[in-house]
């Protein structure tokens, strides 16, 4: 259920600010203006040729995470059948893990038609 379709697209990304990030025990929502990504996935932070992991099922880290915020998305890429991650302008890249399973790893709604279950 959770492998990233061949037509995945999210140009549509491209430009946008990241103005919200919002966090909870066992999720991370983050909200664009005309996009969001929420889920319990794993998601790790590259920068600076580091790579941290920051949630997986729950918060191990935010360490980061505040960095983001008002940041543009400057490129977006379907790494693997399992991957994908958004690069921002202050040089921090965000690549969101799914697995496959009976749940879904991660929601993102393109404005208010298109969606991806993940």
């Amino acid at each position: 259920m959770n492998r990233i379709p061949e037509d995945f697209d999210l140009s549509a990304l491209t430009g946008e600010d990241l103005s919200q990030i919002r966090i909870d025990q066992h999720q991370i929502q983050l909200h664009f203006d005309s996009l969001s990504i929420q889920g319990g996935g794993q998601v790790l932070l590259e920068k600076s040729g580091d790579s941290k992991k920051l949630f997986s099922g729950s918060w191990l880290t935010t360490c980061g995470l505040d960095a983001l915020i008002g940041s543009k998305v400057v490129g977006w890429q379907r790494r693997s059948d399992f991957q994908f991650s958004l690069s921002f302008s202050c040089g921090a890249t965000l690549v969101f893990v799914t697995q496959e399973g009976p749940y879904e790893d991660f929601t993102i709604l393109v404005g208010e038609q298109e969606f991806y279950v993940l």
